[in-house]
């Protein structure tokens, strides 16, 4: 009985450490995504800002 509670709280004791180590990696992963979703956000910005330039100017011939 006493072996089969140690070994419970060993698997428990396992299962919290791999949780924390899963929320770690999650919290970093979308600390990646926040900071991809911005730069993303920002080249979108500029190729909208260098099609209108484009789009906007005529050829020198007219």
């Amino acid at each position: 009985m006493e072996d089969r509670i140690c070994r419970q709280e060993t698997t428990i004791a396992f299962m919290e450490r791999m949780v924390e180590q899963l929320n770690e990696a999650l919290t970093r992963q979308q600390k990646e995504i926040d900071i991809l979703r911005k730069t993303v956000d920002k080249l979108q910005a500029q190729m909208l800002n260098v099609q209108e330039t484009i789009t906007d100017k005529r050829p020198p011939h007219y």
